[in-house]
């Protein structure tokens, strides 16, 4: 102020007063520099605090007409996933190698002397059963009958043979009843065979009797098929061939079989085709014919020099 009232005054010249020394003057500008600073320094720490010293332009305030409520953001997730870091660490295996050396050889010897025991278990003998095809009260003639595989297979299945009748009369009676004046001589009515509902079998009911041996002999000696065998006489007594209750003469070819209606002069054919019909060879010659049922499935069957056949008993 001194400074600038002097500057002022300069037109005008006032008696000149003795001035300050020159120490005086310099701690006076470092007293001012310093000042000066302290002003500067505080300046610069009020406006970092407002936040006015960021570089930019100072934020416009809003009015408060126009601020909108909102709605404050969910806090931040404090659960996050820990991630986890495993690390293979390697195994390591050490092995030594400790090698001895024996300062002493041995002398002595070792004599080891074997104990042998020997079992012996038992073997029990594998007996496969043999099926008695024929029962035990069927004549010794019977049991020579080699029947075909089928007919064997059914009596493994739980079929038998039915057992021959003990008093044969009223069979023998039924059959020259129907037969009219039909020639039975021809038949070995001593041998008659049935199947009945007796039996267990109300489906069926069949009479059958075996050409007797001397007119077999006489009638077919030379065993000649192709032209036909009379094997035996059948009575149908349901009509489960035709429809018709008829007696039958069984005819056996080389590959079929006739049956020859007596009543109705009918004939039915049954071929082994279609499983009507079922023969083997036997091992030797027979002069006995013989006929016998086979039950579970009703198979009659009979046999004439070196042949066994059977027919199925249908409903």
């Amino acid at each position: 102020m001194q400074q600038s009232n002097q500057d002022a005054q300069y037109d005008v010249e006032s008696p000149r007063k003795p001035g300050p020394s020159t120490f005086t003057l310099i701690a006076g500008g470092l007293g001012g520099l310093i000042l000066v600073a302290l002003l500067c320094l505080g300046g610069w720490y009020g406006c970092v605090q407002l936040g006015m010293c960021g570089g930019g332009e100072p934020e416009t305030p809003v009015p408060v007409d126009s601020v909108t409520e909102t709605t404050p953001p969910s806090p931040p997730p404090t659960d996050f996933p820990i991630p986890i870091t495993i690390t293979n660490t390697p195994t390591y295996t050490a092995t030594s190698t400790l090698t001895l050396t024996p300062s002493d050889t041995p002398t002595s010897t070792a004599t080891f002397t074997p104990t042998f025991t020997v079992t012996i278990a038992p073997t029990t003998p594998s007996i496969t059963p043999t099926l008695t095809v024929w029962p035990t009260d069927f004549p010794s003639e019977y049991k020579e009958i080699l029947l075909p595989p089928q007919i064997i297979e059914i009596l493994h299945g739980g079929g038998l043979l039915l057992p021959l009748p003990r008093e044969p009369g009223p069979l023998q009676g039924q059959l020259k009843s129907v037969a009219g004046g039909y020639d039975l001589s021809r038949f070995d009515l001593s041998r008659t065979v049935n199947i009945s509902p007796g039996l267990d079998y109300e489906g069926f009911d069949y009479i059958a009797v075996p050409t007797s041996p001397e007119f077999y002999k006489e009638k077919f000696s030379a065993s000649d098929f192709g032209k036909g065998v009379l094997a035996g006489l059948v009575y149908d007594k349901k009509g489960a061939y035709s429809g018709n209750p008829d007696v039958y003469e069984i005819w056996v070819y080389e590959d079929h079989v006739y049956l020859s209606g007596l009543r109705f002069k009918s004939a039915i054919l049954l071929q082994q085709s279609s499983n009507e019909y079922l023969w083997t060879p036997q091992d030797s010659s027979s002069n006995l014919p013989l006929s016998v049922f086979v039950k579970n499935g009703c198979w009659l069957c009979w046999r004439i020099d070196k042949r066994c056949g059977c027919v199925v008993c249908k409903k």
